[in-house]
């Protein structure tokens, strides 16, 4: 987008009764977050550089494709220390309809001993949910944390047929 200040948008999620939120400002989208499904509001501006991550969150999770590193895409924002930006590729190798605990995430990045930066780092996603730190469950299989709040995160995991416990 051509304006140096940040502008909102959002559109509906897929089918699903949650809606995506997209902070936008020049150097690409900032920051996306799901919420629940609000008051009509302000659809994205039509840029060809975001078609594919409009048409993905539209169709979502139908358009979800295994292996997709969304942190490569142009509009992903510069954001993030190294260690997050490999938490956040990790993310998004995690296939649609499946989970892994933090621990393991911590393993897959080879910092086995890193989960609880590995939870800040979930934490701190700026492309959720195509960056898809829904999938990270706590060591025990429950839900654990979600910026967007645990009715969220569930309703996100049941869209892509996963029953997650929420102790």
């Amino acid at each position: 987008m051509p304006s140096s200040t940040p502008r909102e948008a959002c559109l509906p999620l897929g089918h699903s009764r949650l809606t995506a939120h997209l902070e936008a400002g020049s150097a690409g989208i900032e920051r996306m977050w799901v919420g629940p499904e609000t008051a009509p509001c302000k659809p994205p501006a039509d840029e060809p550089a975001w078609a594919d991550v409009i048409a993905a969150l539209t169709h979502w999770p139908e358009r979800l494709s295994a292996g997709a590193d969304w942190t490569r895409h142009p509009a992903f924002p510069e954001v993030g220390t190294p260690f997050q930006r490999a938490v956040w590729s990790a993310l998004c190798a995690i296939p649609p309809g499946k989970t892994v605990g933090y621990g393991e995430l911590a393993r897959r990045i080879g910092r086995p001993r890193a989960a609880r930066a590995i939870g800040q780092a979930v934490g701190a996603n700026p492309w959720a949910p195509l960056v898809p730190c829904h999938r990270v469950l706590a060591g025990d299989g429950s839900l654990g944390g979600y910026a967007g709040g645990t009715a969220v995160k569930s309703a996100l995991l049941a869209l892509e047929g996963i029953a997650a416990r929420r102790d």
